[in-house]
């Protein structure tokens, strides 16, 4: 059974209770702390016992929805303390355009072409709103680009070769793909 505990007017769980509550290994919330990607509400400073509160669920909850796409810990560090710009990610969209198309009228919008690359690849059938399946594909390739040999030399693509026509589209069709280069 999880309780709150009254502390300094703010509900404070232990860890070994946030833990249970969020489902995130007491190990995890340790290695969180150590490496300043998740620190505790308050560390009592004669226990040293570590107290998290419900504010911090939604900044857990980002931290493994990265964690989830296959980002590194450094790169979710960076991404959640702010050290990206007041735009946030970099996301570039990509359409296949025949021939000379006069997109210039809209703003921002270019034509170029993709850089020739080896990459990894997987295809996801399914509904583009499942970021836990999504998420899970990205992991596998991460997974078998390391195992293989490999590591990420640029940018992630994803093709949409099938758009949802609809919110939670079951027949959407994306190819992920992952440039790679053999590790020396």
């Amino acid at each position: 059974m999880v309780t709150a505990r009254k502390m300094e007017r703010v509900d404070m769980f232990k860890i070994g209770e946030f833990s249970r509550l969020t489902r995130v290994s007491l190990k995890t919330l340790h290695h969180y702390d150590e490496i300043g990607l998740f620190k505790p509400a308050h560390v009592d400073p004669f226990t040293s016992y570590r107290y998290y509160t419900f504010d911090q669920l939604p900044h857990l909850n980002r931290i493994l929805a990265l964690k989830g796409l296959g980002f590194t810990l450094e790169q979710i560090r960076q991404l959640v303390s702010g050290d990206v710009n007041e735009y946030g990610i970099d996301v570039e969209m990509a359409y296949v355009v025949q021939g000379k198309a006069n997109l210039m009228k809209h703003a921002g919008a270019e034509v170029h072409s993709l850089p020739a690359a080896t990459v990894a690849y997987a295809v996801y059938t399914g509904s583009y709103d499942d970021f836990g399946a999504v998420g899970q594909l990205h992991g596998a390739m991460h997974e078998w680009i390391t195992a293989n040999g490999y590591r990420s030399s640029g940018s992630l693509r994803e093709y949409y070769l099938r758009p949802p026509q609809r919110f939670a589209d079951l027949d959407g069709v994306m190819e992920i793909q992952y440039p790679i280069e053999k590790v020396s």
